[in-house]
């Protein structure tokens, strides 16, 4: 178990904060419904200072700052880190992924804040949700420099669960402490597409729902899907906003960037079971419902996710419920 600054205690994939087993993965959005719904203005209203909000987080986790240091990923540096697999300087600045890192935290914050308030989370789960999010892209330079890897022939897997536990033991011939190792490796457990599934459970009618619990972890992965962090050219500085998933979505340019969210998703296989597959359209014969796209589903299950937080937030609120989570982060 990954052990956060100040006292916070993580949770393994797959296990609420009371170390309940989360059990497994309802249908969402066909594509064509991931539209943008707000004004381009208000997409591209910051409200927050990401200098402050450096400061404020570094003075919080200097053991995650110091992290960042060891990989030349602090926002005071380059953000060109070393390249274990090809065992070269690195080509390219990720410095947008601390500076989204770092913004992730300010939606985590405002909305773990508001359930503390209503006594439905603790200080310390909202320290570690806080710290989560922090960390949750941390890896992602060494995903992409697997890539590069891949292409250049010196490595034959860039994405399983494998080769993210591979970067341990590169990670620590280059010399990092295994506490450094822990925080890398189990980064962003709760985000991404790949994440969703732990947040469902299905019935026996192959009915969906939220998995009771997890608070910590739905609001990480929901803050994520909130927060767009642009790719800035050279001599710019990345662009944040906090929108809908679907809006964040569109802004970020989800279709062109990763056609493949649209093909690959969620399916209950012939024992009750979610699981990942392929192709949504052309299921294998142990498959007996698709759920949706990756795209879909993402969807589906941030406003699942938005209505139980509105629920225990607000339950007179007739908001639809992701504006009023939107509403609560630009407030």
């Amino acid at each position: 178990m990954m052990m956060l600054p100040h006292g916070s205690t993580g949770n393994d994939r797959g296990a609420d904060h009371t170390g309940a087993q989360t059990p497994p993965v309802e249908a969402g959005l066909g594509p064509d419904a991931l539209k943008h719904t707000v004004a381009p203005q208000e997409m591209l209203r910051e409200v927050v200072n990401e200098e402050e909000l450096t400061q404020r987080r570094e003075a919080q986790f200097p053991r995650i700052f110091e992290l960042y240091r060891k990989i030349d990923m602090h926002p005071s540096q380059s953000g060109v880190p070393f390249n274990p697999y090809t065992n070269k300087p690195g080509t390219e600045s990720f410095l947008n992924v601390t500076s989204h890192n770092i913004q992730v935290s300010h939606p985590t914050e405002k909305i773990m804040t508001a359930l503390q308030a209503n006594g439905e989370v603790t200080d310390a789960q909202t320290e570690y949700a806080i710290g989560r999010t922090l960390l949750h892209d941390a890896p992602k330079p060494f995903e992409i420099m697997r890539k590069h890897a891949l292409k250049e022939g010196l490595i034959d897997d860039a994405y399983s669960e494998s080769a993210y536990e591979k970067l341990s033991p590169i990670l620590e011939e280059l010399g990092f402490e295994p506490a450094y190792l822990e925080y890398l490796v189990k980064a962003g457990k709760e985000t991404g597409h790949l994440s969703l599934a732990q947040f469902l459970t299905v019935n026996e009618d192959d009915i969906i729902s939220l998995v009771d619990g997890m608070l910590p972890e739905k609001v990480v992965h929901l803050a994520d899907d909130m927060t767009s962090t642009s790719i800035p050219k050279e001599g710019e500085a990345p662009v944040t906003k906090f929108l809908t998933t679907e809006e964040r979505m569109e802004a970020s340019n989800f279709k062109e960037r990763y056609p493949w969210l649209w093909e690959e998703g969620l399916a209950i296989d012939s024992e009750g079971a979610i699981v990942t597959i392929k192709d949504i359209h052309n299921p294998d014969e142990n498959i007996r419902k698709v759920l949706g796209s990756f795209a879909e589903m993402q969807v589906t299950v941030a406003e699942m996710i938005c209505a139980e937080l509105q629920s225990k937030i607000d339950p007179e609120s007739v908001e639809d419920p992701e504006s009023f989570i939107k509403g609560l982060v630009n407030s």
